[in-house]
């Protein structure tokens, strides 16, 4: 978009259009307060975290009951369901309490247009942050103080423009409503809204596409963003698994073995339509560590066990010595170990130390000695 300002038809040519006379800008309450509260707070142009404190009272009044629908159960949401009817009333709010230099939201594709991750941030300078390829916020050289970021879908539409509108749409107004407006609306009742019901959009579908529907996993920035609300949250790999299994409704496993599922990797194995239950899983804590089943101890094997088949049978023929003392009184005193004599090696009797005879040794003449000397 050019720069340069081109005066109407109407206005004679030469006359910078500066110089006409400006319509009074539009106000409302909730901007005239803000202004108050600016003003009062000494605001020079940055919004500082004491000013915000202030503002955000504004920012979470009720909205107004003439923009907020209630829709009956549909084929998509097959429940009741309350919201704003357009998100335009919650930007405005931004722009009327925090002006529109303090804060900016931004939009990330996923899944062909069909899922979307909205990030709303609340400062200064922040022309300067963007999101990255998968959807991570680069902050740059921007002042943040607040930011809200969710993940939302819209699968069903007449083309692809409306697809990542409503998407957008979807994802925005639970996102505002998280920094402030719109707060009282989505506290009303819970939310049920996973992406998934009804027929899903998708450019030329084909049968095996649809069959597959059911069986997409979470994406890689998902999975990523899940380790990284976990790791803020001081969550352990065996909490995080426990806590995906509890939204799969699954039984709940002791710590050793859920890390051991983690390692396998259940998180890349994480249905796509469990990823916003497991964020507010995280949110809302680990569930109580399981205690691991206690093991009986094993019994000593005896002749009937399990062992006793692995034992070779004991003969019941062997020869029992009747000389054997029994009393160890009896055995007495075995005297002295006989041992060699270090002058006459030559002439040991090896016998007599229960050793075999040692071989021919020669002696001083040249002659082989045997074992009972020369």
């Amino acid at each position: 978009m050019s720069d340069q300002t081109t005066a109407p038809a109407d206005q004679p040519q030469g006359q910078p259009v500066s110089e006409q006379p400006a319509a009074p800008a539009a106000t409302t309450p909730f901007h005239e307060r803000a202004a108050a509260i600016r003003e009062a707070k000494g605001y020079d142009g940055k919004l500082t975290a004491p000013l915000l404190l202030e503002l955000e009272v504004l920012l979470r009044e009720p909205i107004d009951p003439k923009y907020i629908a209630r829709i009956p159960p549909t084929t998509g949401k097959p429940y009741e369901s309350t919201g704003v009817k357009s998100v335009q009333v919650q930007v405005d709010r931004m722009n009327d309490v925090l002006g529109a230099a303090h804060w900016r939201s931004l939009i990330h594709y996923a899944e062909g247009g069909t899922v979307c991750k909205a990030v709303v941030i609340v400062g200064n300078n922040l022309v300067d942050a963007k999101l990255d390829a998968e959807g991570n916020l680069e902050p740059g050289n921007a002042d943040i103080l607040v930011v809200r970021d969710g993940w939302g879908g819209h699968a069903r539409g007449t083309g692809k423009g409306d697809i990542l509108k409503g998407a957008e749409t979807n994802t925005l107004k639970r996102v505002l409503a998280r920094v402030g407006p719109g707060s009282d609306i989505y506290r009303l009742d819970y939310d049920l809204d996973t992406h998934g019901h009804g027929r899903e959009y998708r450019p030329g579908p084909t049968a095996a596409a649809e069959a597959q529907v059911g069986d997409k996993k979470a994406t890689a920035g998902q999975q990523r963003m899940i380790r990284a609300r976990a790791s803020d949250a001081g969550i352990s790999d065996a909490q995080l698994c426990n806590i995906i299994l509890r939204a799969a409704g699954s039984p709940l496993k002791a710590d050793s073995e859920a890390s051991e599922v983690m390692r396998g990797g259940l998180l890349s194995r994480l249905p796509f339509g469990l990823v916003d239950a497991v964020l507010e899983g995280i949110k809302q804590g680990p569930p109580p560590a399981v205690t691991p089943p206690v093991t009986p101890l094993e019994q000593p094997a005896t002749a009937a066990g399990p062992l006793a088949a692995t034992q070779p049978p004991v003969p019941s023929d062997l020869p029992v010595p009747s000389d054997l003392p029994v009393d160890p009184a009896a055995i007495g005193d075995l005297g002295p170990v006989p041992t060699a004599d270090p002058s006459n090696v030559v002439n040991v009797d090896f016998a007599a130390l229960g050793a075999p005879p040692a071989p021919p040794v020669a002696n001083g003449n040249g002659a082989a000695a045997n074992g009972a000397g020369a």
